[in-house]
């Protein structure tokens, strides 16, 4: 519970830090287009046409696409879901691990509540559904994880 907390609050502080760079770029782009307004300004005339109040210079005009194009953010993104699927795996193997020691551990127990007199307990088969339940909510949250994984990686370019 505290890894996750603690990933999500990673998280929460990478978008911010993105959305404060985005930000500072924007206001970057807007300085250098209120620095070169005297310099290239368009007639009225053509800046009304094109709808744009502000003209913008190459350079602005590459920032602006820099950004549009910038998939950093992305990424981290499909780096994040590798690892969560990645501790999906470890925890699928963690419970595969459980359902063995279970199998071979019962019989035994069970045997040895025969022979002292004791009613043979039937917790092997709830223990045994409690963990299929998490092996399959563990599929599931995998599949849920592998669908963006597998969209982005076959997507043309």
């Amino acid at each position: 519970m505290e890894n996750e907390r603690k990933k999500a609050e990673e998280k929460k502080t990478k978008e911010e830090k993105a959305k404060k760079k985005a930000e500072k770029k924007r206001e970057k782009i807007k300085k250098k287009q209120k620095g070169n307004e005297g310099e290239q300004e368009k007639p009225p005339e053509i800046a009304k046409a094109s709808g744009a109040a502000k003209p913008l210079t190459p350079s602005a005009l590459g920032e602006e696409l820099e950004d549009i194009f910038d998939i950093s953010r992305e990424i981290e993104l499909l780096k994040e879901i590798k690892d969560i699927r990645d501790e999906l795996n470890i925890l699928r193997n963690l419970f595969d691990q459980q359902k063995r020691v279970l199998e071979s551990f019962c019989p035994a127990i069970e045997t040895g509540q025969g022979k002292i007199g004791l009613p043979v307990s039937k917790e092997r088969s709830s223990l045994m559904d409690a963990i299929q339940r998490h092996v399959d909510l563990v599929a599931s949250l995998d599949e849920s994880a592998k669908r963006p994984y597998k969209a982005v990686r076959t997507s043309p370019l």
